[in-house]
């Protein structure tokens, strides 16, 4: 395994993990029209609050650089917010409006 390779297992699952932990925390939000009001905005105020511990910790940890969470209630967006760097060599840090590239590799099996 090449040595960059090695130093991206790391992101990838703290990724892989950060997105997974974001979608079971909303997962009780994920709801159909006729089941919005269930959810109260209390719920989604605690959701929030735990995405953005979560995202703190992962930054602290250098688990990550940084990411954006955007949520959604009720057709509006009630949070957006960035955290960490959106380029560790200039320091530039991630903000609601942050686009990130998205790569996706698909590794072959070598025999």
């Amino acid at each position: 395994m090449r040595r960059s390779a090695k130093i991206r297992m790391p992101i990838n699952r703290a990724i892989v993990m950060a997105q997974m932990t974001a979608l079971i925390l909303l997962a009780p939000f994920c709801a159909t029209a006729q089941e919005i009001s269930h959810v109260a905005s209390e719920q989604v105020t605690h959701a929030i609050q735990e995405l953005e511990r979560l995202a703190q910790k992962q930054i602290q940890q250098n688990a990550l650089p940084g990411l954006a969470i955007g949520v959604v209630f009720q057709d509006k967006v009630v949070y957006a917010k960035g955290f960490g760097v959106r380029d560790v060599n200039t320091k530039a840090p991630v903000d609601p409006d942050t686009v990130f590239q998205v790569k996706e590799k698909s590794l072959g099996t070598q025999s």
